[in-house]
């Protein structure tokens, strides 16, 4: 497998087999006309938003000021939208995708928000944003994300899922959607590890980032101190890889 300089998947190598993989992509193709492909998607976005609360209370423990309060408050708001969103009924993704999509969208703002209150100028954060561009923050956190990709990719291979057929994420052109959906509970592991490089002053703009055709982007010293803060806090990829079997057992024993 080779990555993209923002860490992005842009090939990889996979043995031709058989076995169960004609009729794992015949299954994960009617996750989305049934409703346990909404139950699915449920699932992993309320981990998702639970990941991000706890992270906040974390920082908000921290600190006895009014950003302490802000953080919790935050917290709040987040675990309203969670509430929302587990008791959304299980139908089809297609009537459910723009309410998960909404209270997911909602409580991202706000967590974001959140987080630009207490990170250090040099951070350049004013929200999230994509592209070469983006500030610091959102640089760091692009590559780490993926980080998840390229992790996520490989495990789905390894499993005989196929990475292009997602639930929630919509299909497109050389869209690795399950991938996608798969790393949503992992994403607070990238932002808590980006976080803390930059609320601890380690993030040394002009050692870090460095300049490129398309606009700033992380140097070799920049993915290295990302790599090595990221892999100290996740250890392995046990939880994600559990996950990927989870599914793919299921899809197997799944009576459709």
């Amino acid at each position: 497998m080779m990555n993209d300089r923002f860490g992005m998947p842009v090939w990889r190598t996979e043995a031709v087999v058989g076995g169960s993989v004609p009729l794992l992509r015949r299954r994960q193709l009617l996750l989305a006309e049934r409703p346990e492909g909404s139950e699915l998607t449920q699932a992993l976005l309320a981990q998702k938003l639970e990941a991000r609360i706890v992270f906040l209370r974390n920082l908000a423990s921290n600190r006895r000021d009014e950003r302490g309060s802000k953080l919790k408050e935050a917290a709040e708001q987040i675990f309203e939208y969670k509430r929302q969103m587990e008791e959304l009924p299980h139908k089809p993704i297609q009537e459910l995708r723009p309410k998960f999509l909404g209270c997911e969208g909602s409580a991202g703002r706000i967590y974001f928000s959140a987080l630009k209150d207490i990170l250090p100028p040099e951070a350049d954060f004013f929200g999230r944003a994509r592209g070469s561009g983006s500030g610091a923050f959102n640089q760091m956190l692009n590559y780490g994300y993926g980080v998840l990709y390229q992790d996520m990719l490989r495990l789905c291979s390894q499993a005989r899922l196929d990475p292009y057929i997602g639930v929630m994420h919509t299909d497109n052109y050389n869209r690795p959607t399950l991938v996608y959906d798969l790393v949503e509970p992992f994403r607070a592991d990238v932002e808590a590890c980006v976080s803390k490089l930059f609320t601890r002053r380690q993030i040394r703009t002009a050692e870090h980032f460095q300049t490129a055709d398309t606009g700033p982007c992380l140097s070799g010293a920049g993915k290295r101190i990302l790599l090595d803060t990221l892999y100290q806090k996740r250890k392995d990829t046990k939880k994600m890889s559990r996950l990927v079997t989870g599914l793919k057992n299921g899809l197997v024993q799944w009576a459709a």
